[in-house]
């Protein structure tokens, strides 16, 4: 039996759950390591289960338990998409569904500068990607409170018109690593990225 959407999402993001994607980034011959962990309370505000305010299953409940539920099969597509607020979300779980391919990619890398527009999402590193062949999608990652040089994924949705990159530092992405342990797995590698 395939699985519903949202639990699809959930089993996708579970594989991060306790792993690393540490990216190797390029400005005018300087590099940097930008370091993302993934924890299951950082996944409900990523699948925008907070929208849902008119689900009690998922709202105002604790993230970690409700992605534990939904990774069990307890909760299920069907319990969120009859919210008036599901059309929200439902880019989002399309994104989330991509997110271990996602990072296999040669992504555009943006750092945060300063915005043009006022908006809600706090942010320090932006990753541009193809959603498929029309649609551009946008990944949002902010310093984790919990762990200082280390970043989370705050939020993501396909790309509308507004430009997020806009005015913002372009990096190259030299290299990702999927860190597990003490395990360590290049996922993409830049051709143009010469190790020292």
């Amino acid at each position: 039996m395939a699985l519903d959407l949202l639990r699809k999402v959930a089993v996708e993001y579970n594989k991060l759950i306790g792993k690393e994607i540490e990216f190797t980034l390029g400005h005018k011959n300087r590099k940097s390591v930008v370091t993302v962990m993934f924890t299951p309370s950082d996944f409900h505000h990523l699948a925008g289960l907070h929208k849902l305010t008119d689900i009690q299953a998922v709202y105002k409940q604790s993230a970690e338990i409700v992605f534990n539920k939904i990774v069990a099969g307890e909760i299920c597509l069907g319990d969120i998409n009859r919210s008036v607020y599901f059309a929200k979300i439902e880019e989002r779980l399309e994104i989330l569904s991509q997110i271990n391919d996602i990072f296999t990619r040669g992504n555009l890398v943006f750092k945060y500068i300063c915005m043009e527009i006022k908006s809600k999402i706090t942010w320090k590193y932006l990753l541009k990607f193809k959603m498929n062949e029309k649609d551009t999608g946008y990944l949002f990652l902010d310093e984790c409170r919990r762990e200082p040089n280390k970043y989370i994924c705050v939020t993501d949705f396909k790309k509308e018109k507004f430009c997020y990159e806009r005015g913002q530092m372009k990096l190259k992405l030299l290299q990702t690593k999927l860190i597990n342990g003490e395990d360590e797995q290049v996922i993409y590698l830049s051709n143009s990225y010469i190790k020292k």
